[in-house]
């Protein structure tokens, strides 16, 4: 008898294939189990508590904000969120001073060093803004902060990162939030658009179509009536239908996206370029001869173009390494660790959409790693 067999999000751009390779479920279960001992030594994450009763997440007054810079920050970085930082106070010290925060990661800190030094609840407590604001944003790349102290920040914290390639693309996308929260249009209706893209004979687009989108959206159309809840499907997932909805006329409030994620191996010359990009209908499936996926099969930040309209935008994405890369394979048994890339970074695709010059999105919600890590 066959075995069962495990499919995994991500197409090698090379050659148009799965990046992962197909693997027995067993297998997969072993890779699990290896991962959890290995991961034994190291302090075991406790069952978040999240804010303190009777506090609201949705208001920054009640929840706090912080800000995380790296040590050696570029100054012209902090001038360029100045304008952020100042609207983000008055939100966050309406009731107490002590819930906005502006913080320095030293290099080589551990979630619980940098905790403890702070002076804020032990992990694994309810989180008491007094003492750490709830909400955090990271300022820098993963060299500067670690991916690996973010993941575990974010067991018990509401925790970002922006990490764009200027000082002015930090200032745009300050500029952007401030503006669109100080002067965003009152509407009848908001509007969410689910994306879901269903490749040809490709098992983990079409379950992720039926076990995912087709419900979410029956779900999200009876609950959020007072919305326009669209959803788009099969045919009508191709890269000219997403460049409509991603600063086209038909851009939406919130934009769901569930896609392949473009890949590259280590060395490739294009891995930092493209890796994370949405693969779209245009990619004829697995049973296809092997073929370079073309940039007609994929949408990345260049096609965003010059005339954009991305101002407001939520945007979700839910593929392999859509938010950036981390060096290391952490899936793998120790012993055979193997690397993804030279260096952790952070994708192309988020970075340009919050970065847009004309007002870009307000947030981008994705993977680091691959999707179904």
């Amino acid at each position: 008898m066959e075995p069962e067999l495990c499919f995994f999000n991500g197409i090698n751009g090379d050659d148009g294939r799965y990046f992962q390779e197909p693997m027995a479920c067993g297998d997969l279960a072993e890779m699990l189990l290896d991962r959890r001992a290995s991961n034994a030594n190291h302090p075991q994450e406790l069952e978040p508590k999240g804010l303190e009763f009777g506090r609201s997440p949705s208001q920054i007054g009640e929840s706090g904000w912080g800000i995380i810079f790296p040590k050696e920050v570029d100054p012209k970085i902090v001038k360029a969120l100045n304008p952020l930082l100042k609207h983000r106070k008055e939100q966050a010290t309406l009731e107490s001073e002590k819930r906005f925060a502006v913080f320095n990661y030293h290099p080589g800190e551990s979630k619980y060093v940098f905790l403890k030094a702070m002076g804020a609840p032990d992990p694994g407590m309810p989180v008491d803004p007094d003492r750490m604001p709830y909400y955090l944003l990271l300022v820098g790349s993963p060299q500067e902060i670690p991916f690996e102290f973010q993941y575990r920040l974010s067991n018990d914290y509401a925790v970002g990162r922006i990490c764009f390639d200027t000082p002015e693309d930090y200032g745009v996308y300050a500029k952007s939030v401030v503006d669109w929260e100080n002067q965003q249009p009152k509407r009848k209706k908001y509007s969410l658009t689910m994306f879901g893209v269903s490749n040809p004979n490709d098992i983990i687009t079409g379950q992720t179509t039926k076990y995912l989108i087709e419900p979410l959206h029956q779900d999200l159309a009876t609950d959020l009536a007072n919305w326009n809840i669209n959803k788009h499907t099969g045919d009508n997932t191709t890269k000219c239908r997403l460049t409509r909805l991603l600063g086209g006329p038909e851009t939406p409030d919130i934009l769901f996206s569930v896609a392949h994620g473009l890949c590259y191996k280590k060395g490739h010359p294009l891995q930092k370029e493209r890796q994370g990009g949405l693969v779209c209908r245009e990619w004829p499936g697995p049973k296809a001869a092997a073929t370079m996926v073309t940039g007609d099969m994929w949408f990345g930040a260049p096609d965003l173009g010059n005339n954009a309209d991305l101002h407001g935008l939520i945007m979700f994405q839910m593929g392999c390494f859509t938010a950036g890369t981390p060096k290391l394979d952490v899936l793998r048994k120790s012993s055979k660790k193997y690397t993804l890339a030279a260096g952790d970074f952070v994708a192309v695709m988020p970075k340009g959409v919050m970065s847009y010059g004309h007002g870009g999105a307000l947030t981008v919600i994705d993977n680091v790693d691959r999707e179904w890590e």
